[in-house]
């Protein structure tokens, strides 16, 4: 683990930590990129300082940084080491900027899920309201956006500000596409297409983009840019699976949230889509899903949660997964062999853990 210490401006001292002991051994490139990411997503916050609290900073604090961290790797794979060993602060930038909007995904999610709990945390939402919570997630979104148009200094930034404000507008599709979904639907294969459109949209997609910025904010070729992006497609897609499936499995000390919450808001998930079929209609996993407007029971919300994880949906599911894992895996070969292609494998397959 790594602790980085640094004199905020306002002249507090903040401690970051890493999160894997592997980070450690990359070459001092990325560890001094994470160190400029913490600095410079640090100014970020104090430019908020009036609306945000402490409390509210831990939600960055917390963050596993996975977007960032996958856009710095991505960055170094593609840069051309000759020109100069370390990555410039536009790159640094952009990974502050994507870490900013996917926090700010998370307060507006806390809202969405009523969550009284994230990253072991009280969330916004349960400490200061619906309204703050939507106006302080708000405030995200524009410093994420504002921070990514400062980058700007020719034609190809603009063009990738124009790709994070489509992944912005799909992120946004995506949450009302998941509240949206009629789980009337009886037709399995459509209801597992309409799954993998919505998890696209409000998860793969930023991982996506993250990873093809690393590589175009380093002017790598199209090519890289368009495999990293494919990679981090595929990752996210099987990362949105995975937390699916802890949410059946995980307790709420782990997890920050009531195992089976998804089931407890009829939201459709691949692991309850797969087991249907091992249930008759009358069958309480059925009705929880297909009836819009019954109240289950704490118990019965047990139930189906039970029938869930004894069915194969579960194994299914994670076969789905694991099978996106690897395909991403696979494009790594079109990338240099080293230390950053290395940790980028190790963090997709940790996924699956």
């Amino acid at each position: 683990m790594y602790n980085l210490t640094r004199v905020s401006p306002s002249g507090d001292t903040s401690v970051y930590s890493g999160n894997h002991p592997g980070e450690l051994h990359l070459p001092a490139p990325f560890r001094e990129a994470m160190r400029e990411f913490e600095c410079q997503l640090e100014e970020s916050l104090h430019e908020q300082g009036d609306y945000l609290s402490e409390s509210d900073k831990a939600l960055y604090r917390k963050g596993k940084r996975v977007r960032p961290k996958l856009l710095l790797l991505f960055a170094l794979l593609c840069h051309p080491q000759e020109l100069s060993p370390s990555l410039s602060s536009k790159v640094i930038g952009g990974a502050v900027s994507l870490e900013m909007l996917h926090v700010a995904t998370l307060i507006h999610d806390d809202i969405i899920d009523a969550a009284a709990v994230r990253r072991g945390h009280e969330t916004i939402y349960a400490r200061q309201g619906t309204e703050m919570a939507i106006l302080i997630g708000d405030l995200q979104f524009v410093q994420a956006i504002r921070k990514f148009t400062q980058l700007i200094e020719n034609a190809h930034d603009l063009q990738l500000v124009q790709q994070v404000l489509d992944t912005g507008m799909e992120l946004c599709k995506g949450e009302i596409d998941e509240l949206k979904v009629d789980p009337g639907v009886s037709d399995l294969l459509a209801l597992e297409s309409r799954y993998m459109r919505t998890i696209d949209r409000k998860t793969a997609r930023l991982i996506s983009v993250s990873c093809r910025a690393g590589a175009a904010l380093v002017n790598g070729s199209r090519r890289a840019c368009w495999y990293a992006g494919q990679f981090g497609q595929k990752i996210g897609l099987a990362f949105q699976i995975m937390d699916d499936l802890k949410d059946l499995i995980q307790d709420l000390e782990t997890a920050g949230k009531k195992p089976g919450t998804d089931l407890a808001r009829k939201r459709v998930t691949l692991p309850h889509i797969y087991a249907l079929p091992e249930f008759g209609p009358d069958h309480i996993l059925h009705r929880l899903l297909t009836d819009r407007g019954y109240e289950p029971s704490p118990k019965e919300l047990e139930e189906a949660r039970h029938a869930v994880l004894h069915s194969s949906g579960m194994v299914q599911a994670y076969s789905k997964a694991r099978e996106l894992v690897l395909d991403a895996v696979e494009l790594l070969q079109l990338f240099p062999p080293g230390p950053y292609c290395s940790e980028i494998e190790r963090m997709a397959r940790s996924i699956l853990e």
